[in-house]
């Protein structure tokens, strides 16, 4: 018994000290972090992310199954992360107490991550996150979550190839709510990233796999990012070349010496800069036709943006009118032709190299030029430097007396030319009026001439003034919308006019239902299956040059034809137009999009119906080879004997029954003297 007391006490003592042990142990372990011992603080971190894991990795239904559903970590994912290493509670703080605080506290990268976040917090979108904005990334919105990884690791989201996407997750927002609110929103006219896209910088990365090319952090910076209106922004304007110059070392150090560069560091803030040419993200090279530094746009939009901007050359004393007077010169006019290989403005003042010509280094200094033109033309001499370069009107004194005497010449000779055939052509239509009257039958009455009229001129002043809108700086329209009341009296004509067509349309609606003449009008005009027989027989005789007798009556397919379609597009162009005429009452029951719909059609229906006027209408009245020059009918309301019989029903009417078309008793019978004379003829 003592024996086995003795050894129970002992063995006792000997558990006791091995618990403490263990319990020491796992205390060392626990605090290895804290001690910063690498290999306690790894042990550590593995026994914590194991107790996190018995949560937070299990399946979805196993964790709903025991009554609670923490947030899903792939611990595959947190694998491969740069931070596998840590514990959980290093980026979650204040986690390690189960149960969890109600709202956990958002990590803090800050604590590793000083310098990072030190410039994250002072760039726009820290402050737009100190501020609220729920819509300001922080570190996981471009780096991940668990899923963080080096930036050289092809798996980061924040590799070279993955980087684009990432910005594109906020700044395709411009897409997804509408071009108008996104430009109100930011003064953009083109959202960032699908212009990337057509970039050079893209392309060389997207379809090449070349590495380092400009990324978006390459510009804008990686956790700096600042507005382009604070100076130290490296997309501010004043800083763009440095900023463009990280990559084009040397292009930059010739911009530099070049007037313009001189200029940006003289602080001429209209001075060009990089993006003026090249675009801001848009940038592609001089082969694509969209490209703004083409051949087919550099002379035609890009230098004339400052060269022909009134503020800049009133401003800085630059020439005015050299880009027009290029686009003259035999080079302007075969680049506007679209021959890519001509010369455009770099072609001889260079493209970063720019220097004044008086600059004995600039190649449009007089003493270079020769050397400069002989780059498309060997051998060129001396000769190609004498003479005006950008086709001058005012320097060339030979020039200019050649001008002065064409101009005289050209008058005198095409003024004469007009004068004789005026009386040539006045003389003609007298002799056609006056055949007309003496050899004809009354077609339609006077009330009928009086509404052609007054529908032809409402029409004429209508398309006038309606496309005087659209194109105001047409030579037709431009006298009518410059003067400081041209806008107020152009909208008046178009709107008197509009009031005169629809009294006349409604005065004929009465007419043709009211009246015994216009009741007979309707039925004669009214199509039938004849009318596309007739037109067929036409077709053929003119094709083929037949003879046979079409049974045409008192209207022919073609006057059938215009009428119907003249009342379709006036009902069309009044419903459209009288909404627009009084948008505010129209605006109290309808929404504007239906405004904006009317307007398109009203627009459409008016070239369809002045198109059609010009080549239908016009060539049956004026330019059919046997109205020519002109048919009176529309003015006098009487149509030639011969005429009548093309339409035999109705010469039947006119002449054999000795009625007129209007009713009244024909001059024009069977035993009249006039149609004796052309029987025996």
């Amino acid at each position: 018994m003592p024996i086995t007391r003795r050894w129970s006490s002992s063995g006792n003592a000997a558990l006791r000290k091995l618990i403490g042990a263990g319990v020491l142990v796992s205390l060392l372990i626990a605090s290895g972090p804290i001690l910063g011992g690498s290999g306690n603080s790894l042990a550590a971190s593995q026994i914590q992310s194991a107790s996190c894991a018995s949560c937070h990795s299990t399946s979805q239904p196993a964790r709903k199954k025991a009554g609670k559903a923490p947030p899903f970590v792939d611990a595959s994912i947190l694998k491969g992360s740069i931070h596998r290493s840590l514990s959980c509670t290093a980026c979650h703080e204040g986690m390690g107490a189960v149960p969890h605080p109600k709202k956990p506290p958002r990590p803090t990268c800050g604590k590793c991550h000083g310098r990072e976040s030190r410039l994250f917090d002072t760039g726009i979108h820290g402050q737009e996150l100190r501020k609220g904005n729920p819509k300001a990334p922080e570190c996981y919105s471009c780096h991940g979550s668990h899923n963080i990884r080096k930036a050289a690791d092809r798996q980061s989201l924040v590799f070279p190839a993955n980087l684009p996407r990432v910005c594109v997750k906020c700044h395709l927002e411009g897409v997804e709510k509408g071009r108008e609110a996104f430009r109100q929103e930011t003064g953009r006219h083109r959202e960032p990233f699908p212009s990337y896209l057509s970039s050079i910088h893209w392309k060389t990365l997207e379809e090449k796999g070349i590495m380092g090319v400009a990324l978006c952090n390459d510009c804008h910076e990686s956790h700096d990012l600042k507005p382009m209106s604070d100076p130290r922004s490296p997309i501010n304007r004043k800083n763009i070349p440095e900023t463009c110059g990280r990559c084009h070392i040397g292009i930059l150090t010739v911009y530099n010496a070049s007037i313009h560069g001189q200029a940006m560091r003289a602080g001429r803030a209209d001075a060009p800069v990089c993006t003026d040419c090249h675009g801001e993200h848009t940038i592609e090279t001089a082969r694509e036709k969209s490209s703004t530094i083409s051949s087919a746009t550099i002379s035609r939009t890009t230098c004339p943006r400052c060269h022909s901007a009134e503020r800049i050359v009133d401003h800085y004393g630059v020439v005015s009118q050299r880009v027009t007077r290029f686009l003259d010169s035999y080079h302007g006019v075969e680049s506007r032709a679209g021959r890519p290989v001509v010369a455009n403005c770099a072609s001889c003042h260079g493209t970063h190299d720019i220097r004044a010509s008086s600059d004995p280094l600039s190649s449009v200094n007089k003493a270079n030029l020769p050397h400069t033109c002989g780059q498309c033309h060997p051998g060129a001499g001396a000769n190609f430097a004498k003479g005006t370069v950008h086709a001058s009107k005012q320097k060339d004194a030979v020039t200019m007396i050649v001008r002065k005497i064409y101009f005289w010449l050209i008058l005198l000779t095409i003024g004469g030319m007009l004068g004789h055939n005026t009386v040539v052509m006045g003389r003609e239509f007298v002799n056609s009026y006056k055949k007309h009257r003496a050899d004809s039958a009354v077609r339609f009455s006077k009330s009928v001439v009086i509404q052609h009229i007054l529908t032809n001129t409402s029409f004429s002043v209508l398309a006038i003034t309606g496309f005087a809108l659209h194109f105001p700086d047409a030579w037709w329209s431009s006298w009518l919308v410059r003067a400081e009341t041209g806008a107020v009296f152009r909208g008046f004509l178009h709107r008197l006019a509009a009031a005169v067509l629809t009294g006349v349309c409604l005065y004929h609606v009465y007419y043709v239902i009211r009246t015994g003449r216009g009741r007979k009008e309707v039925r004669e005009i009214f199509p039938s299956f004849k009318d596309a027989k007739h037109g067929l027989l036409l077709l053929k005789r003119a094709a083929l040059g037949t003879r046979e007798d079409i049974d045409f009556g008192r209207y022919i397919y073609a006057e059938k034809l215009e009428y119907w379609a003249l009342a379709w597009g006036t009902v069309v162009m009044m419903v459209t137009g009288f909404p627009m005429w009084f948008p505010d009452v129209f605006m109290r029951f309808f929404p504007r999009w239906i405004l904006d719909l009317l307007r398109a059609i009203h627009y459409y229906e008016a070239w369809l119906a002045v198109l059609a006027v010009v080549v239908w209408h016009f060539f049956h009245v004026m330019f059919h080879p046997e109205t020519y020059p002109m048919n009176w009918t529309w003015l006098t309301g009487r149509m030639s004997i011969e005429e009548l019989k093309k339409r035999p029903r109705e010469y039947e009417r006119v002449v054999l029954a000795g009625k007129n078309t209007d009713g009244s008793k024909s001059a024009h019978t069977k035993d009249s003297p006039a149609e004796k004379d052309r029987g025996r003829k």
